[in-house]
């Protein structure tokens, strides 16, 4: 898939979640979403690139995703919020965000806003929580990981799901 058949399938998955935040029932939005969401363009959406997001409490967590996906031939970054302020450069340049979502309620706006700014550009967004309980009120397309004592395996998740065998 070329550069420009994959900005408009991020139009279209944007497109797609802001009817969706008007109208959550539209069963035809939500079915359009889905095929914007196949094994073909996770792939795709990561070989732009993957940027790992995470508060600075889970800079360990977020490095590691990176350095993991890294060794499996990803070109993986993390922006840790409050960090540094490129992350709108940042997103631009990607195709598949991981948001970790452990963030304590002080911080929730600020994941908030990179979550807000990834959707609306249509990126993939994949959510890794410690536990299910802490998923932040957010509609995410993809099910969430959960990291809980071993992050290997999410990093394998991770692998996996952005790497399609039929690619």
């Amino acid at each position: 898939m070329s550069y420009l058949a994959h900005a408009e399938q991020e139009h279209r998955r944007a497109m797609a979640r802001h009817i969706l935040a008007q109208d959550p029932t539209n069963q035809a939005v939500q079915s359009a979403l889905s095929a914007l969401l196949t094994p073909q363009h996770l792939a795709v959406a990561a070989r732009e690139g993957v940027l790992i997001i995470a508060h600075e409490n889970d800079a360990s967590p977020a490095r590691a995703l990176a350095q993991a996906m890294r060794e499996k031939h990803f070109d993986a970054h993390c922006d840790l919020i409050g960090a540094r302020p490129s992350l709108h450069t940042n997103l631009s340049h990607v195709g598949a965000v991981v948001l970790i979502c452990n963030c304590p309620s002080q911080h929730e706006s600020a994941l908030r806003q990179c979550y807000d700014r990834a959707m609306s550009l249509g990126k993939v967004v994949v959510p890794v929580v410690h536990c299910e309980d802490t998923l932040p009120n957010l509609l995410f397309d993809l099910p969430p990981l959960c990291i809980k004592s071993d992050l290997s395996e999410v990093a394998e998740r991770l692998v996996a799901m952005f790497s399609p065998a039929s690619l």
